[in-house]
């Protein structure tokens, strides 16, 4: 017999693993494959799921990425955090450095047997992403 939070923490394990295991999208691809819905997603290297740069959730996937890519916010978007990080000095850098290195996979919510934001957390705390900040925190490396 299982308690709720085995039950729980089985979801995340198995949600987690069918986002990494998903084919990764080259980042510069991403407003012709990402639909516009709620999910969440995470961009890794585009060698493989193993070095992980950043997880989010969003209500409408290809609008948030599309954020990514502008680069208006440093603490919200990868462009920005890429300058603030002393690894771009300006955008285009940013999107130059972004379109070798990241790729992306995603989940819709309808893929996830549970709120979006548990397994945002969730693989933030596993995957330890390099641009996810936590709260009060500093980077996770």
């Amino acid at each position: 017999m299982t308690t709720d939070w085995e039950d729980n923490i089985k979801a995340l394990v198995l949600a987690q693993g069918k986002l990494v295991g998903k084919d990764p999208v080259p980042f510069v691809q991403r407003t012709t494959r990402l639909p516009q819905e709620r999910g969440v997603y995470m961009f890794s290297d585009v060698e493989g799921p193993h070095i992980c740069y950043a997880v989010g959730r969003s209500a409408d996937l290809q609008t948030r990425l599309r954020d990514h890519w502008d680069g208006n916010d440093p603490q919200a978007d990868l462009c920005g955090k890429l300058k603030t990080e002393g690894m771009a000095q300006d955008n285009r850098e940013s999107r130059d450095w972004i379109t070798k290195h990241v790729a992306v996979r995603w989940l819709t919510s309808d893929e996830i047997p549970m709120d979006d934001g548990y397994l945002e957390q969730f693989l933030i705390a596993v995957l330890r992403p390099r641009f996810n900040r936590p709260p009060g925190g500093t980077a996770t490396r």
